[in-house]
C-alpha cells in the first residue's frame, strides 16, 4: 500500500535549500576558527567547537532528509 504525498510550496524548498546552505557556512566557519584558536584555548572551548560542527553536519543531512521525503512521490507502508 502507497500514500500519496502532498507536494508542499515551492518556497519550502528554496527555505530547505537556504538551511542547508547556512548550516553548510557555519560548520565551515567553526572548522576555521578551529584551526585559529590560540594555543591557550581551554581545552572544553576547543571541545564544545568540534561538537557545534558536528552537531551542524548532523543538521545538513537532516535537512537533506526532509527535502527528499518532501520530493518523494509516495511513501510504502
Amino acid at each position: 500500500m502507497t500514500v500519496p504525498i502532498t507536494r508542499l510550496a515551492p518556497q519550502i524548498d528554496g527555505r530547505l535549500a537556504a538551511a542547508f546552505c547556512h548550516a553548510n557556512q557555519a560548520a565551515k566557519e567553526l572548522a576555521d576558527a578551529l584551526t585559529e584558536l590560540p594555543d591557550d584555548t581551554p581545552l572544553p572551548a576547543a571541545i564544545d567547537i568540534v561538537t557545534a560542527k558536528a552537531h551542524l553536519r548532523a543538521a545538513q543531512r537532516l535537512i537533506d532528509r526532509v527535502a527528499q521525503r518532501i520530493t518523494a512521490e509516495a511513501v510504502a507502508l
